[in-house]
């Protein structure tokens, strides 16, 4: 299934290799102080790293699924119409989210409990 062709999908790998390198260079911010409780602010760019990732390996733009739209390659966007496949397309997206948000918890956890 999926509703994102290609382009976007490469567009969203470039997001989440950005936010790495955001996440990166907070981490090294943050290692000159010692005090650990500022790597919490960290989970913000993890979590965006994790839905962008999750959405490339799964085709599934989060906000379109919300819409119920897809963009495929020049197609531009366009409304699904199949019920079933909306409402699958929504399932997805959730999965994407709640996996996206227990990932960033979870290396948010470990960057600040792992000196």
């Amino acid at each position: 299934m999926g509703n994102i062709g290609r382009a976007q999908r490469r567009w969203r790998l470039i997001a989440g290799l950005a936010g790495v390198g955001v996440t990166l260079v907070l981490l090294g911010a943050f290692a000159s102080t010692d005090d650990r409780s500022w790597r919490v602010t960290l989970f913000v760019p993890l979590l965006l790293c994790a839905i962008c990732f999750l959405q490339v390996r799964a085709r599934t733009c989060v906000a379109l699924a919300a819409q119920g739209r897809c963009h495929f390659d020049g197609g531009g966007v366009t409304q699904v119409t199949d019920p079933h496949e909306r409402q699958a397309l929504r399932a997805e997206a959730r999965r994407i989210v709640v996996r996206a948000v227990l990932s960033a918890a979870f290396l948010t956890a470990l960057l600040i409990f792992v000196p």
